[in-house]
């Protein structure tokens, strides 16, 4: 049998029982098992103990440290148009006094109004895939501190926190909805 160590990043624990002071409990209790197969196809792989996020257990993320982020051009989602400023922005840069060809009008208006909600969205909401990360390295901060200290003060700012978090999961979702091109309700399933 084969015994492989992992190492890992995060919490060093896996458990915690939700409870502060003299009830607290953090164990490491979750682990990754994988075959020489697996290892062969990954070897370079990595394990991340990520935030306790609506469970007891952290869940297990285990990646391949060759990923390499790409960065995506400006595309419009619809979470954009539920926040208050987005229909000034569109008019504001809808209005412009250009004389010629309709449809080289409608190019420079659409480019105008493009390049506006790009900058607007980007100070707004930021790179919202960023924002998760760093609220949730924040959370695992948090983590600490209550594993250290497990007092009131310090569960009261690791659930700020975690409703921050919930803020920015929820445009994450509005997004790969869109994405999905799926139709409907989503919150009937």
């Amino acid at each position: 049998m084969l015994c492989v160590k992992f190492y890992f990043s995060g919490s060093k624990y896996t458990l915690w029982n939700g409870r502060i002071d003299k009830a607290c409990i953090f164990k490491r209790l979750d682990r990754i098992l994988v075959n020489q197969e697996f290892l062969d196809l990954f070897p370079p792989s990595e394990v991340q103990h990520l935030i306790r996020q609506g469970s007891d257990h952290a869940p297990l993320h285990m990646s391949n440290s060759d990923e390499v982020p790409t960065v995506k051009p400006f595309r419009f989602t619809n979470f954009l148009s539920k926040h208050k400023q987005f229909k000034k922005i569109v008019e504001d840069n809808w209005k412009d006094d250009f004389v010629g060809n309709s449809f080289i009008e409608l190019h420079v208006k659409l480019k105008n109004v493009k390049r506006a909600l790009s900058t607007w969205s980007k100070e707004v909401f930021g790179n919202f895939f960023q924002q998760i990360a760093t609220l949730e390295y924040i959370i695992k901060l948090r983590e600490v501190q209550l594993q250290i200290n497990p007092s009131v003060d310090n569960r009261a700012e690791l659930s700020k926190v975690e409703m921050d978090l919930i803020k920015y999961v929820r445009l994450e979702e509005d997004f790969w909805w869109q994405k999905a091109g799926i139709s409907g309700s989503k919150k009937e399933t």
